[in-house]
């Protein structure tokens, strides 16, 4: 969840509040522009290994506007925007949630509006791509006396520069070691899924790491209702328009089975497997459970050993059974706290539900229409 102040959240509840959006220009440290005001727009997170998210706006301007002059705040040489969210009183209070960072890709200007479209900042690690290949061992390894290969260590290798990085979990080493060949990006997604971590860019700019939460028992951050059946002074949001829980038969893999490869170049195998409920895999070949087998693969070559692919097997087949409950859509009033990996309570025609949230679509003003959220159920 976004962090915001506790005023904020009073305001997103009370009546009578202007929602409305800027945005912050910058290039190379020097703000170009401190409030630049978006018309209309949306701003769509999505989850994955690295997080992303995109921004569609438009933005008006006065005057002569040169979008080849490197100076331009809305230009595409660097700029980044950094855009919040402002709730204003009727008494003119403002309060403000910041949104994070874009780099501002080409984009489109005639009638006084600039259809402004901007990415996240790890589209910085997608545009640095290696001259040459880099061969990730004891040159950026803690444990080179050992052979162990350092994934906090290789990770800071590949980002420093271009981003600021924070691994805030240990990871475990791997042995082995790691060919970029030219997509520094996917270099550091080979990584995180060898270690089962994922990566996201924070409201300050800097790519944070950490492992793969444990959702056994989430408790949600925030919560959506109907409004039926409410305590005024519960803080729950009468805020959902529509709520359409889904399950169906393709939902998920009920095994994870992993491949690596050892030092001498030799295939090495692992495999976790759901070993309780509906979609439990069938104990004996000749069993057929009404689920049935349907197994996942996964490939890694920082994977060297058995029990590191078993590891993997495990983390990667607990990701997927996440969306065994089905999947969610929900439709709601704005609440830019929210996130994508975020837990939530959904009550809606006295059901609830508990969610984890993989996509948000915030619309940036008040007549950008509901805000749009999916995950899975948890």
């Amino acid at each position: 969840m976004r962090p915001a102040s506790d005023r904020f959240a009073a305001l997103l509840e009370g009546p009578q509040v202007t929602y409305s959006c800027r945005a912050e220009s910058w290039y190379s440290g020097e703000l170009l522009a401190e409030a630049l005001p978006v018309e209309s727009g949306t701003l769509t997170s999505t989850a994955d290994v690295i997080d992303t998210h995109e921004v569609a706006a438009s933005v008006p301007y006065k005057g002569e506007f040169d979008l080849s002059d490197p100076l331009n705040p809305l230009g595409a040489y660097g700029q980044r925007v950094r855009l919040f969210i402002d709730l204003t009183s009727a008494s003119g209070e403002v309060e403000s949630v910041a949104l994070g960072w874009s780099r501002i890709t080409p984009s489109n200007a005639s009638n006084g509006v600039m259809e402004l479209r901007a990415r996240d900042l790890t589209l910085e690690l997608e545009r640095a791509r290696l001259v040459t290949p880099v061969q990730l061992t004891a040159p950026v390894s803690a444990n080179p006396a050992t052979e162990l290969f350092n994934p906090a260590t290789a990770l800071e290798y590949l980002v420093t520069g271009i981003l600021p990085v924070a691994v805030l979990d240990t990871l475990p080493d791997l042995a082995g070691a790691l060919y970029v060949l030219r997509d520094r990006r996917q270099g550091v997604v080979d990584i995180l899924q060898a270690v089962s971590a994922t990566a996201s860019v924070d409201v300050s700019g800097a790519l944070v790491i950490t492992s793969v939460p444990d959702l056994t028992d989430p408790d949600p951050v925030l919560r959506f209702t109907d409004g039926y059946g409410a305590d005024p002074t519960s803080g729950d949001r009468g805020t959902i328009v529509d709520l359409r829980p889904e399950v169906n038969d393709s939902r998920g893999f009920n095994a994870c089975i992993v491949q690596g490869v050892t030092a001498e170049g030799a295939p090495v195998y692992g495999g976790a497997y759901v070993t309780e409920g509906p979609m439990a895999w069938p104990v004996q070949p000749d069993v057929v459970s009404a689920y049935g087998a349907n197994p996942g693969y996964f490939f890694s070559p920082l994977l060297r050993t058995v029990a590191g692919c078993i590891a993997a097997a495990k983390s990667i087949l607990a990701g997927w059974m996440l969306g065994a409950n089905g999947t969610f859509t929900v439709e709601a009033a704005p609440d830019p706290r929210l996130e994508v990996n975020d837990v939530v309570e959904l009550s809606k025609d006295r059901q609830t539900y508990l969610g984890l949230v993989q996509q948000v679509a915030l619309p940036l003003t008040a007549t950008s229409g509901p805000m749009t959220f999916s995950g899975v159920l948890l």
